[in-house]
């Protein structure tokens, strides 16, 4: 990520605005490449994302997390939302 950074930094402006500029809009192309690879809702994941930075935390309880999976069968054996959770929390680590 720093090598990309520097290699499009300009020296016609000051570097920590282009910093935080390149920042934002990485986190932005990478949760959109998660919600897409997950299949996450779009509407929900950003905001569950944004409280989980503003929270320094992760909230796995209540119905937070659920409102971000992708739909799931409620006739399935298992239901489907058992492992989806674990999944995509993972895969950033990965």
């Amino acid at each position: 990520m720093a090598e990309e950074f520097v290699a499009s930094v300009s020296a016609d402006r000051a570097v920590y605005d282009q910093w935080c500029a390149f920042v934002v809009a990485k986190r932005a192309e990478e949760l959109e490449a998660i919600i897409a690879e997950q299949k996450l809702q779009p509407d929900a994941a950003p905001a569950f994302i944004d409280a989980a930075f503003r929270d320094g935390q992760l909230r796995m309880i209540r119905t937070a997390i659920t409102k971000t999976l992708p739909p799931a069968s409620r006739f399935s054996a298992g239901g489907g939302h058992g492992e989806a959770p674990e999944g995509g929390l993972t895969s950033p680590s990965a």
